[in-house]
């Protein structure tokens, strides 16, 4: 069973001067993460996450030479490496899939070179690195298409286009990998009504890919276990929950950011409510049993191949956001930065392991 996490992070951090330590010990973040039976690693990787100066977009700005020097790391510690291309120069979700900049004119037929070019140059890259990745997303969040507009749902036919491309891409670069669909939304979703149900079968993949972060959702894991078991059912794939995590604390960490208040977002992860009625404490000890349980099931699951913890070593530091005004520009969105997720962290704000790392043993 995969038991991974994703620490895209982790280079800017130790660049900020950040460290973690278990049971009082200092040490590096693979190891103490495979000392408690972590066996993989994700890691996203952005076209450029620069502006035309150098300026670093922020949230690990994470291009190839940071992902191959995390993924030589994480597979020297044993464990194996999830690639998730986003095919953007900065984050690729739901809500946004903003065309790298230099392919920013690109219409529908040359982005589709553009994307198998791509990514046969960084499977190549990777492969000549000795890092061959063991997985590969071919796209991050993908329930609302690619490589907005062209790919943009209900453009479903140009989103498989752009999928065909990207996975032929990686067949012939890395023909080994197993392909991950990352659907991320439950069964009723279009992407699967609308989309896979429609053009699933044109599509050369292996596992889908989904999200779950209990604090958003309002249903627990039996409903979880249920959905993977109607996806595998319908679409006879694995499924892999590629994106999980639960806050420990409330406490705010501002002292730690050293922003002003309008310049930093706060935490994501503060709705109690939602976490009450599914019998979760946000403290340590509660997310210790979301993670034992969480994981439990995913072992009951036999359709479920595993999962990867979302950022658990992204601790509060001077220097690490979401975003930097650069890549705010990039976005063309008027928002602060700051980092979110400091409170879904598997390390305490000082960087000491939490007991919730009890659950990969």
């Amino acid at each position: 069973m995969i038991k991974g996490v994703d620490i895209s992070t982790l280079l800017e951090l130790e660049k900020l001067k950040t460290k973690y330590y278990d049971n009082g010990a200092e040490r590096k973040l693979e190891e103490i993460l495979a000392s408690h039976g972590v066996n993989s690693v994700r890691l996203r990787l952005w076209n450029s996450p620069f502006d035309i100066d150098g300026v670093a977009y922020g949230g690990g700005s994470d291009d190839l030479v940071t992902v191959i020097e995390t993924a030589r790391r994480c597979k020297a510690a044993g464990m194996s490496f999830l690639l998730d291309f986003h095919y953007s120069d900065f984050w690729a979700d739901t809500g946004r899939q903003i065309k790298p900049k230099a392919w920013r004119s690109y219409k529908l037929d040359k982005l589709c070179e553009a994307v198998k070019r791509y990514t046969v140059s960084v499977l190549e890259y990777l492969a000549a690195a000795g890092v061959s990745p063991d997985m590969v997303q071919p796209g991050n969040e993908i329930s609302n298409g690619i490589l907005w507009p062209e790919g943009r749902f209900p453009e479903y036919e140009a989103a498989c286009r752009l999928l065909e491309a990207a996975i032929s891409g990686i067949r012939y670069g890395a023909p080994k990998a197993k392909v991950v669909l990352h659907t991320a939304a439950e069964p009723e979703h279009e992407v699967y009504t609308a989309f896979l149900d429609e053009y699933g079968k044109k599509l050369d993949y292996d596992i889908i890919g989904i999200s779950y972060f209990p604090y958003k959702k309002s249903y627990g894991l039996g409903t979880l276990k249920e959905n993977i078991d109607r996806i595998t059912e319908k679409y006879g794939k694995e499924v892999c929950v590629v994106e999980t995590a639960m806050p420990y604390t409330v406490q705010d960490y501002a002292i730690k950011e050293k922003l002003r208040a309008n310049a930093r977002k706060g935490m994501a992860a503060k709705n109690t409510a939602i976490l009450q009625n599914l019998n979760y404490d946000i403290s340590p000890e509660g997310q210790l049993k979301y993670m034992q349980e969480f994981v439990a099931m995913v072992q009951k699951c036999a359709s479920c191949i595993g999962f990867y913890y979302w950022e658990p070593a992204w601790i509060p530091v001077v220097g690490s956001g979401w975003a930097t005004s650069a890549s705010i520009q990039y976005l063309g969105v008027k928002e602060p930065c700051g980092n979110e997720w400091a409170n879904q962290a598997l390390f305490d704000y000082e960087g000491n392991a939490l007991p919730a790392l009890k659950a990969y043993e």
